[in-house]
Parts: C-alpha cells; structure tokens; sequence
C-alpha cells in the first residue's frame, strides 16, 4: 500500500476545512487548529523517541 494513498488532496483538505467551520464555529477554529498540532507533534515525537529506541536496542544487541 502507498503512503501516497493516506495524503489527503487539495479538494478534500478544503472539504474537511468547511465542515469543520460548520461544526465548531469560526471563533473555535484557532484553539481547535493549536490542539491538533500540538497533538500530532506529540505523535511525531513518540514515534521519534520508539525509533530512537529500537536503534539503541539494535546497536546493544550488535
């Protein structure tokens, strides 16, 4: 499977922008965009720090 096939298109990101509006609301828009990136920082740096990890057990293995 591609990872190309999980990136969303411009036509969808948009799609996902409006209903999001229509949801939640203008005002709420900041805090809710602040929120999700502070989350998939957080995603990226666990995923960094289990990466870094599995290096360090494979290197005392060797």
């Amino acid at each position: 499977m591609s990872i190309l096939l999980l990136v969303p298109s411009f036509q969808e990101i948009i799609f996902i922008i409006i209903v999001v509006i229509i949801l939640f609301g203008s005002k709420n828009l900041p805090d809710i965009v602040k929120t999700f990136a502070k989350s998939i920082r957080q995603i990226k740096d666990l995923s960094n720090n289990v990466k870094k990890e599995i290096h360090k057990s494979i290197d005392d293995i060797e």
